[in-house]
């Protein structure tokens, strides 16, 4: 069950750009907690899912 907003804060120190992501209550992330910017533009992770464990289907 993957529907919760996975929200982020952008901040840098003048030569990395770094994203931390959060999930709302009662959610889990699924995938990493952080992604840093690299010099040729990409991100070095996926942005994350926020997800509700289905305790019948034992899945989110």
């Amino acid at each position: 069950m993957l529907n919760s907003t996975t929200n982020y804060v952008l901040s840098t120190n003048g030569s990395t750009t770094s994203a931390i992501f959060q999930c709302g209550a009662n959610y889990t992330m699924v995938g990493q907690s952080s992604s840093q910017c690299r010099s040729d533009g990409t991100w070095s992770n996926t942005p994350p899912t926020c997800g509700m464990w289905d305790r019948d289907l034992h899945k989110y």
